[in-house]
């Protein structure tokens, strides 16, 4: 499930604004409304200690969520985002590393004028990686303020 709900990208370019979004959870978590969001792994969570793979703060959740016992991606919740944000939606690299859901909250890197892969092979970064679509084809990254 994509996180950016406010339309689906027909072509790359496109840009939205992010204050809000649906997101999967990660493995065996709970969420709580209020409480801080955090990706771990690509997947959203609470912060919690022992954990050396978290993201800083992204937002907080307007709602209680169970994935207790449940493989990362199987629910989702909704975040309110700290601050606004802005991303384009550009192409996936279909033929040689293409960005994953896992990769959620990390780098990408251009691979075309429009397209992004998961390595940097002698690559220039292209930014952060906030979403995929459903299908993979599209990869939303995180514009500079």
């Amino acid at each position: 499930m994509a996180s950016v709900r406010k339309f689906r990208p027909q072509t790359a370019g496109q840009v939205e604004r992010v204050t809000r979004a649906i997101v999967q959870l990660a493995a065996d978590v709970a969420v709580r409304k209020g409480r801080p969001a955090v990706i771990d792994g690509g997947y959203y969570r609470e912060p919690a200690a022992g954990i050396e793979t978290l993201s800083t703060l992204r937002g907080r959740w307007t709602q209680d969520v169970s994935n207790t016992g449940g493989a990362a991606g199987a629910k989702v919740a909704e975040v309110d985002f700290y601050h606004e944000f802005q991303v384009v939606w550009l192409n996936n690299d279909t033929e040689g590393a293409p960005v994953q859901k896992a990769d959620r909250g990390g780098q990408c890197f251009w691979a075309g004028p429009l397209t992004v892969t998961s390595t940097a092979d002698g690559n220039s970064a292209a930014g952060e990686i906030f979403d995929l679509t459903d299908d993979g084809r599209f990869v939303a990254v995180k514009l500079e303020a």
